[in-house]
């Protein structure tokens, strides 16, 4: 478990990989073409992403035993990239999935969101965008819908409500700067190590991070 090490490069002259060499790292990069000989996926925690250099490198490394087991969690060097977009609140569609697109959202791991939000746009970052572990909302506003995004919960003006974010695998939010409240918006979400909150927020609810160990 090292705190202070978020990620490691893997040399290509790398050939094999013991169990929990990387258990407790963010990202390991792996440069090697041929995928190093490997026993589990216990090499990394299960929250964690190894980066390929490309495309090719990627498949190979989804087509090989063992390795293909970590799923979306096997990503390039592009994805790793901070994905800024600018959206407007629709009260039909997810503005979120229309700019994005469908074949983007996996692949989304830092997203910066400016512009406007509301309901389907939440839903769309809960079900969806299941590697989301970086949103920067500083610059976006949540808007009042109708839709529900989660049972018995839909978005209010400037406020995060229950289950917003909860049981995502987030690790830093930046809260939006015209936010006023929240609730139980991060609930039991295990990952999350860091949340900004802007100077205009008034009210953080019970539970707003209950079950958030770090």
């Amino acid at each position: 478990q090292c705190k202070d090490i978020t990620s490691v490069e893997v040399p290509s002259s790398v050939t094999s990989i013991g169990e929990y060499a990387f258990y407790g790292l963010q990202t390991v990069h792996i440069n090697a073409t041929t995928p190093p000989a490997i026993t589990s996926t216990n090499i990394i925690n299960e929250n964690a992403f190894i980066v390929l250099p490309d495309a090719a490198t990627l498949a190979t490394y989804q087509s090989t035993p063992i390795w293909e087991e970590f799923g979306t969690r096997l990503v390039t060097k592009d994805a790793m990239q901070l994905r800024e977009v600018t959206v407007a609140a629709n009260n039909s569609l997810s503005s979120l999935h229309k700019t994005i697109g469908e074949e983007n959202l996996l692949n989304t791991i830092r997203l910066k969101v400016r512009g406007t939000i509301n309901s389907y746009d939440i839903m769309l970052i809960r079900n969806k965008m299941l590697n989301l572990r970086y949103l920067d909302l500083s610059d976006a506003e949540v808007k009042a819908c109708p839709y529900e995004y989660y049972s018995g919960f839909c978005t209010h003006d400037n406020k995060l409500e229950d289950h917003s974010f909860s049981e995502l695998n987030l690790q830093v939010v930046h809260l939006p700067k015209n936010l006023e409240e929240i609730y139980e918006c991060f609930l039991s979400c295990p990952h999350l190590d860091t949340v900004y909150c802007q100077p205009g927020l008034k009210r953080i609810g019970t539970s707003a991070f209950n079950n958030c160990p770090s």
